[in-house]
């Protein structure tokens, strides 16, 4: 046998010792956090695909260009619960729309959730570097800034913000017509500056 292959089976071994190694961690930090929040699996989508999801990175592609992408995303909603799992690029992601999910992970445990790579790059241009794109540090920053506006205080109101927040959102324009937001946004913010005097 040469040296060469010797060396690729090695190299082959060891990088399946890697990934055994890696899952193997992953599933018992996952034991271990679901005993400690006494949470269960979320129900895994039903992909078609071989390949880390593709199937519904086309579905998502195809509803975006229909301008459907709501309507295709309340579907699955509908079909797998409040929150489920999907593969993305072969990493887990968890789709929520429960209210105590995104609580807990937007208040007391973000640490304990990452976010893809690859939708970080794909949200970054959308979102900017703020809460819902950025990891670490340069998530605390955003997030300290926007904080204040949780606060009890302010969630208890939040019947009377809705009426406002309810007119600002008829006033967008319902074609795709190009418009600045920002005076709008000044304007309710402004108001509800005055609201919580």
């Amino acid at each position: 046998m040469s040296h060469a292959f010797l060396a690729i089976v090695w190299a082959v071994l060891f990088a399946f010792i890697i990934l055994l190694w890696r899952k193997g961690t992953e599933f018992v930090a996952f034991k271990v956090m679901r005993r400690k929040t006494g949470c269960f699996r979320a129900p895994l989508y039903p992909h078609t695909d071989s390949f880390g999801g593709s199937d519904l990175v086309k579905q998502r592609q195809q509803a975006n260009k229909d301008g459907k992408l709501q309507a295709l995303y309340k579907r699955h909603f509908y079909a797998l619960g409040k929150t489920w799992e999907e593969i993305f690029w072969n990493e887990r992601v968890i789709n929520t729309m429960d209210a105590v999910n995104h609580q807990y992970i937007h208040a007391l445990g973000f640490e304990d959730f990452g976010k893809p790579k690859q939708r970080t790059k794909i949200n970054a241009p959308i979102l900017g570097n703020g809460i819902f794109a950025a990891e670490g540090a340069h998530w605390k920053h955003p997030r300290s800034i926007i904080k204040p506006i949780f606060a009890r205080a302010e969630l208890e109101n939040i019947s009377m913000m809705a009426k406002h927040v309810d007119r600002f959102i008829s006033l967008l324009p319902k074609n795709s017509e190009t418009f600045d937001i920002q005076p709008m946004l000044k304007k309710m913010v402004s108001h509800f500056n005055f609201l919580s005097c």
